[in-house]
């Protein structure tokens, strides 16, 4: 809002009525002086809109007119909008008031003798209905484009004070002038009103420049959800359905009073005498506003407070009995005004408040969309069907009843209102337990005359809750009701820090003189075992005692205790003088740099306090805590990164956050603070993203923490990823892709770069192919040799690839499905899907997917691939050579170890000249050419002896693939493990477990043989190749054997650590021990469906509704495989969990990508060639085994009853094992408990 001196003088004034402040005094006014002028026209206006609409038409056909209003009134505004549109934001409020002005002059003229009374009078109480909507609609409108949320706050009060003041000032104006001036004239009078009313505005727009951003011609009528989607709301929410009931029985009661209202004035000033009917509906109106102002101001919030919604809710339906009766006994036409002024003054006061009350419990995203439906169309709809009800009672052609019978009905109404208004109290109360127990209801959106006896008593019952979440949500509302006093200072003994804390802060917001009787316990808290419970107590003390922080604090940097001496600092860290926060740095720093194990406890509380400290100049600080030795000190700086927040400042901790992505111990919470950042970080992340010279596997774990940032940039980023030199990077900015474009669909995609991407790797996968053709499938070498399985996964990696990327472009269910068809045993099924892509495809792109994809023999496939392609075929040396030379240094590997396999000499010049010029970053390729050139200069035996230096890692890698761990992991992450590794020459009778001992290390037996010994005395001999030490690296268990050479051996060592990261880093490897220990362990019933079952408790929360995450945690328990998972990684797992409605007949395991399906309700029948269909009841999981090994589903399923289910889709559940290795141990160990079912040596 715009800030003008010449306010400062109004602010001044009109102090003592509002909270001003300088420059908001003149418009304030202003808009006061809107609101009164615009309530009075309309008030000028009403009572002569029903009293012209009597004397020319009678009472009796009103109901005509007002059911026809509910059904035209929607169509008209829907025309005022379209026409309003032509007309600029900031003056359509001005012109539709001067258009309002000229109607009036209109319809002046046209009761003055130029038109048919009895349409003009209809017209013009349907004009009037209209007038209202607008007025008060765009009063609102203009007042929210000028005033922020705080500003409102303040003043909203004052400005909307002269609709009241106006509403009763019109009504008198009317009362009083109509008899000596006529009806008509009243007309021209309103029109005054407006066009002084008009004048302001234009004055208002002009002097705001904020004045006219919101589209005034919306006037609430076309807000929330559609008709359809609200039935649906109403049908699934009782609490909805008692909601709407209230309301339509408010309208139609009040409908009736009305009327009866109505036809008593015409039968006691007479049909004809229009001055006389609408001077007594005018007196009839002021009172309702007096009163209704009296009852607002002086009733209505201690109803609430000291009587309950309740009683509230009955106020109404009862005056609408009293009043009835009162009629039915006096039957003077006086009652009528006395039911009219009851029944519009508490239904705009009392019981609209109840009405709001009633909405609380629901969720903030159910009521926004609910309400507007509610509050509009059902009040109309009930109004339609009382003018209806009301023909019925009243016309010659119903049963004809007079004003004083209609009585009978309102007594009858009377009796249902109070039945469901009782109801609705019961429903109320429930539904606040659970919005409680759930968190549902934002304290910020509750008003202050919200806070009824039965809420209060109810959140004062939560504070003595067990669960922390609710005593601070219990505390959350009772403060945004401004009932901060029924805090007890109990809660300062309470077992959470965080409401210990947030207790304090009540304290603290009560003041010197409230909050006294805290004073004691806030002083015991300056010594509390958390931080930010010391923190909280410093700054409630200083407000309690009125002294300042920092001198309450000065004299604690010296106190023997750590955490005083941490609590000290970091209150003076805020201190406004210059030799405080110099203190305090110095007290810090000192305690920082003690790393001793035993200050890891003080250490660890300067990472926490450091969380709590607003001063950037503190914020260096936590860095090197970030990479403090002690795990609990590192997780504790980087949640303190996060507490700070984002800002400027704080991205300081960008490069030390994105490193320890390369943790895996710290990676998730890095992680989770990145994302914290928003869309600000994203140009950072781009950058070590793009950095060549960065870690490549901090640049690998970039594309997934983007993938939580949901933005337009984090997809631009993530899309000239798929361009990057190293394929992981690829491959994960491809997922991430899918993962942001499944959350926000909305996002723009480059599709030009992706076209591009989808060139290339066809490029790569057909490169690979017919270079595994030439050698191994036209001349014949041998298809098990390392090079041979390098080339085929290169080439399934492209593929991948390619698939990944269609998805990104086309729908990505019809591109799995494709996949999924092109992989089954039916041809038909094949071909349809090569079919559907091949008219899908187009160009470039089509050709190159489709030579890939068809069925064709490979030497075709080659052939026409070397005319796509514009390659040539090539013979063995020469194909060997350019494998050589290859920029995969893995690749150029295996193929100078063919090159020494098959004594392909010819080619020595090549590996020497790999060795000459070969990048010094490529250490496989330098080691390999060295050993090959050796072994031509040598027999194998001296070769071995004389090489003093480990194994390349191309032996090791050839060696490691024949353990049976490794069968279905990638040649490049056995390279991985070969760099990781220390080799280790074992001599005969050393020791390398000794049982009960813990294990440090995983050990791979590459020669020689070892001898494992029983408890039992019985040896058991392992021949090379073998892995020793998994369970134990796994479970973190002791060696339940002693395991110690027989003969010499050489192993292979990785520490407990490096094995786990290696996990956590590349999740491929994980899935490939995932798939060997299912397929050793696993029977066939373990495959597609793990039975289970649902509590009867739980059966009915799903058939409530959705499941809440407690809910879903506890379903998760149940399975053998979670068994050993914590609370918080199963809160972890309930956190990806997605809804999913069982429809019948469909097929519950399509989808863009593999996914676990847990079944709450309904069936699923699952096919599995050569084995019996089996069905999946509530309790079962689907696909559980097949998503952890990263296998295709070989069954057919289909819903055979509707129901619901839970799916967890296979990249958020690997995301999640990455991040928390804990839990894939977990589930390691619970697959190394089954028995195997064939003999499987070679893991131990």
């Amino acid at each position: 809002m715009s800030g003008r001196s010449p306010g400062s003088f109004a602010s001044r004034l009109l102090g003592p009525l509002a909270q001003f402040r300088a420059g908001e005094g003149i418009t304030a006014v202003l808009l006061f002086a809107y609101s009164f002028l615009a309530m009075t026209g309309y008030n000028v206006l009403k009572p002569v809109t029903r009293g012209l609409f009597i004397s020319s038409l009678g009472a009796d056909n009103l109901p005509w007119v007002q059911f026809g209003a509910g059904v035209v009134i929607g169509f008209i505004m829907q025309g005022y909008s379209r026409v309003i549109a032509f007309v600029p934001r900031r003056w359509m409020i001005p012109v539709t008031q001067l258009g309002m002005v000229g109607l009036l002059v209109v319809f002046w003229i046209l009761f003055n003798g130029a038109g048919d009374a009895r349409i003009v009078a209809a017209g013009f109480y349907l004009f009037g209905l209209i007038l209202g909507i607008l007025l008060i609609s765009q009063f609102w409108t203009l007042a929210n484009d000028i005033y922020d949320a705080r500003q409102a706050k303040r003043l909203f009060g004052f400005v909307g004070a002269g609709s009241s003041l106006g509403g009763a000032a019109g009504a008198q104006l009317t009362a009083s002038l109509v008899k000596p001036l006529g009806a008509n004239a009243m007309l021209l009078l309103s029109a005054a009103m407006l066009s002084l009313c008009m004048i302001i505005v234009v004055w208002i727009v002009r002097r705001e420049k904020n004045a006219g951003t919101s589209d005034a011609s919306k006037t609430g009528e076309d807000e929330g959800v559609s008709s359809s989607e609200a039935i649906a709301l109403l049908r699934s929410s009782r609490q909805l359905q008692l909601i709407s009931l209230v309301i339509a029985f408010a309208a139609v009661g009040a409908g009736i009073i009305e009327q009866q209202l109505n036809m008593a004035a015409e039968e006691a000033k007479g049909a004809v005498n229009t001055d006389s009917i609408t001077a007594f509906l005018a007196q009839v109106a002021v009172w309702t506003s007096l009163i209704g102002f009296v009852i607002q101001v002086a009733f209505t919030s201690r109803i609430h407070r000291h009587l309950g919604i309740g009683f509230a809710l009955l106020i109404l339906p009862v005056s609408l009995g009293g009043s009835a009766v009162l009629m039915l006994a006096a039957g003077a036409v006086w009652t009528t005004g006395v039911a009219r002024v009851l029944d519009t003054s508490l239904r705009y006061t009392v019981d609209k408040t109840s009405r709001e009350i009633l909405f609380l419990p629901l969720p903030l995203d159910l009521k926004y969309r609910a309400k507007p439906f509610i509050d509009v169309t059902v009040d109309r709809v009930a109004k339609g069907v009382g003018a209806l009800l009301l023909l019925v009672l009243i016309k010659d052609f119903g049963l004809g009843l007079t004003w004083r019978q209609l009585s009978y009905a309102s007594l009858s109404m009377m009796v249902l209102w109070v039945i469901y208004a009782l109801r609705a109290r019961r429903q109320y109360l429930a539904a606040f337990r659970q919005s409680i127990e759930q968190q549902s209801v934002e304290p910020a959106e509750i008003r202050l005359d919200t806070a009824d006896l039965n809420t209060v008593e109810t959140l004062i019952l939560e504070l003595s809750h067990p669960e922390p979440r609710r005593v601070l949500y219990a505390m959350e509302l009772l403060e945004s009701l401004d009932k901060r006093h029924l805090v007890s200072p109990l809660l300062l003994h309470h077992e959470s820090p965080r409401v210990r804390a947030r207790a304090i802060s009540v304290a603290e917001a009560a003041g010197a003189e409230r909050g006294a009787h805290w004073l004691r316990g806030v002083e015991r808290s300056l010594k509390d075992s958390d931080a930010a419970v010391r923190l909280a107590a410093v700054r409630a003390l200083a407000v309690l005692q009125g002294e300042e922080a920092a001198e309450l604090m000065r004299g604690y940097l010296r106190d023997p205790d750590p955490k005083m001496v941490v609590t000290a600092a970091s209150a003076l860290a805020e201190s406004a003088i210059d030799t405080d926060r110099a203190d305090a740095e110095h007290t810090l720093q000192t305690l920082t740099a003690d790393t001793r194990e035993q200050s890891v406890p003080i250490r660890l509380q300067v990472a926490h306090s450091l969380g709590y400290v607003r001063n950037p100049r503190f914020r260096p600080l936590l860095v090197p805590l970030m990479f403090d030795a002690d795990l609990s000190v590192a997780q504790e700086a980087i949640r303190s990164a996060g507490r700070l927040g984002s800002g400027d400042a704080d991205f300081l901790f960008v490069p030390p956050l994105v490193s320890l992505m390369r943790n895996r111990l710290l990676k998730s919470a890095a992680r989770e603070v990145l994302v914290a950042y928003g869309d600000e970080v994203v140009a950072a992340l781009a950058y070590f993203l793009r950095d060549p010279e960065e870690d490549i596997w901090v640049r690998r774990h970039v594309p997934s923490t983007l993938a939580l940032i949901p933005t337009q940039r984090s997809l631009d980023v993530l899309v000239s990823a798929l361009e990057d030199p190293d394929g992981f990077v690829r491959f994960k900015a491809g997922a991430a892709i899918e993962r942001l474009r499944r959350s926000v669909p909305q996002l723009r995609l480059d599709r030009a770069v992706v076209e591009r991407q989808i060139l290339q790797e066809t490029t790569r996968a057909f490169n690979a192919l017919t270079l595994h053709y030439n050698l191994f499938v036209n001349h014949d070498l041998d298809a098990a040799s390392l090079l041979a399985r390098a080339l085929e996964q290169k080439h399934q990696r492209a593929f991948d690839r390619i698939f990944r990327l269609l998805g990104l472009v086309f729908p990505p269910e019809d591109i799995n499905a494709v996949r999924v068809a092109r992989d089954s045993a039916d041809p038909r099924l094949r071909s349809g899907a090569i079919e559907y892509l091949d008219n899908l495809l187009e160009g470039d792109i089509r050709r190159r997917v489709m030579l890939l994809l068809e069925e064709m023999p490979g030497e075709e496939r080659v052939r026409r691939g070397n005319v796509i392609f514009k390659t040539r075929g090539r013979d063995v040396e020469d194909t060997v050579a350019q494998l050589v030379h290859d920029e995969d240094q893995v690749i150029a590997a295996a193929a100078i170890q063919l090159v020494e396999q098959r004594q392909m000499w010819t080619l020595a010049d090549d590996l020497e000249h790999a060795l000459a010029h070969r990048d010094a970053r490529d250490w496989h390729v330098f080691e390999a050419a060295s050993w090959a050139l050796a072994a031509r200069r040598m027999p194998i035996e001296q070769r071995r002896a004389l090489w003093r230096e480990p194994l390349p890692a191309v032996e090791l890698a050839t060696r490691l693939r024949s353990v049976p761990l490794f069968a279905f992991v990638s040649v490049d992450e056995l390279f991985r493990i070969a760099m990781l590794g220390h080799q280790v020459r074992h001599e005969g009778g050393r020791i390398l477990y000794e049982a009960g001992r813990s294990v440090e290390s995983l050990q791979f037996l590459l020669d020689g043989r070892v001898g494992a010994a029983r408890p039992d005395g019985e040896i058991k001999h392992i021949e090379a190749p073998a892995v020793l030490g998994f369970e134990g690296v796994i479970e973190g268990s002791p060696a339940q054997k002693t395991i110690r050479a027989v003969d010499p051996c050489v192993t292979l060592s990785l520490t407990t650590e490096q094995f786990l990261s290696l996990l956590s880093e590349n999740v491929e490897i994980a899935q490939g021990i995932f798939r060997l220990l299912i397929d050793r362990r696993g029977h066939p019933g373990w495959h597609t469906v793990s039975h289970g079952s649902i509590a009867p408790v739980l059966a009915r929360k799903v058939d409530a509704g959705p499941l809440q995450p407690v809910d879903t945690i506890l379903l998760l328990q149940s399975s053998p495989l979670l068994g050993r998972a914590t609370a918080t990684q199963l809160v972890g797992l309930a956190a990806v969990a997605r809804p999913v409605v069982l429809k019948k007949g469909s097929d519950p395991l399509v989808g863009a990508e593999p996914s676990i399906l847990v079944v709450l309700s309904g069936a699923v029948r699952i096919e599995r060639d050569g084995v019996p269909p089996e069905t999946a009841a509530p309790g079962d999981v689907v696909g559980i085994y097949e998503t952890l090994g990263g296998v295709a589903f070989p069954v057919r399923a289909e819903v055979e009853s509707e129901g619901k289910g839970l799916r967890f889709l296979s990249s958020d559940v690997l995301d999640l094992l990455a991040d928390d290795i804990g839990l894939l141990r977990g589930i390691f160990s619970a697959l190394l408990r089954v028995p195997e079912r064939t003999s499987a040596p070679h893991v131990h």
